[in-house]
């Protein structure tokens, strides 16, 4: 009977034994196959797409914030704070006698000129072409050869912003002048200069002049209301946007721009996740994507 207690109980001891081996080969392996899953994790694509979307979405957002746009494009600062000028230009209100399109300013660009035995508006006269077409980046000669006359003098405003590619810049405009309709030989006008610093080419077009529709004016003969420009941004840079006005042939009849609304507007993209929605929507993907990786390696 001792005996077989004794057997009995070097059987269980060996049992033990075995159970303890064998709990410590699982354990081992368990912790071989946590390495090797951390392994599997870092190098299984859906993982490597969550990290770069993450790092992408952060990219975007900060981008977002970089872009430098127009400053100041409706002028309600009262100034022309963001501006360079260079002739007569002066901020207007709605006492001026033409209707505001947004806020309580807008900005007028005149060749009036004491020089001409006429008032100037600001204090200080418009000024030869010969220094205003250096101001804008232009060639001697460019307004000129735009076909309305040999450009006399004139006034202007510029700011240089940085646009992306797809953006679009635009601004309201309304031209006002003592000339005559469709004058041939006064005819003066209004024109907006676009420049993009990577190609120091500028273009000019022209927005109106004595032969555009006009309505009647209170403080000039006649306006053209307010019209709406716009162009888009072919390639992302650093563009630079010159507005003017020109007497055509002499400077009597003075003629004025009045400018509104500037700005730059990247084009409405289809709807896209809150920051939040979307990196909870990414966490959840790659917590999904760990769930099942665990399960196959640990079973």
């Amino acid at each position: 009977m001792k005996r077989s207690n004794l057997l009995y109980d070097k059987l269980l001891q060996q049992n033990v034994t075995w159970y303890d081996n064998a709990l410590s080969l699982i354990t081992n392996l368990k912790r071989f196959s946590y390495s090797m899953f951390i392994s599997k994790i870092l190098k299984h694509s859906i993982v490597r797409v969550v990290i770069v979307s993450l790092s992408s979405l952060s990219s975007l957002y900060g981008a977002r914030l970089c872009h430098a746009a127009v400053i100041n494009g409706s002028f309600e600062t009262g100034d022309f704070s963001g501006y360079s000028t260079i002739g007569d230009t002066s901020i207007q209100k709605a006492n001026f006698g033409t209707d505001l399109v947004e806020g309580d300013n807008h900005a007028l660009l005149s060749t009036t000129s004491v020089d001409g035995a006429l008032f100037n508006i600001s204090g200080i006269d418009s000024v030869p072409i010969s220094n205003l077409e250096p101001f804008l980046g232009l060639a001697s000669g460019s307004l000129s050869s735009l076909g309305n006359g040999d450009a006399i003098n004139a006034s202007a405003i510029k700011q240089t912003f940085t646009a992306q590619a797809g953006e679009t810049v635009s601004f309201r405009y309304n031209f006002l002048t003592d000339e005559d309709k469709a004058s041939p030989n006064f005819n003066d006008f209004a024109f907006a200069v676009l420049e993009p610093s990577t190609t120091n080419q500028p273009s000019i077009i022209k927005l109106a002049d004595t032969f555009s529709s006009f309505n009647p004016s209170s403080f000039f003969r006649q306006e053209t209301g307010y019209k709406t420009f716009s162009t888009l941004i072919p390639t992302s840079g650093i563009f630079t946007l010159g507005l003017g006005v020109v007497n055509v042939s002499d400077n009597g009849n003075p003629s004025g721009l009045l400018v509104d609304e500037i700005r730059s507007t990247i084009a409405a993209p289809k709807p896209v996740p809150e920051p939040s929605y979307t990196l909870g929507l990414l966490a959840f993907i790659s917590l999904s994507t760990v769930s099942r990786l665990l399960y196959k390696v640990m079973n």
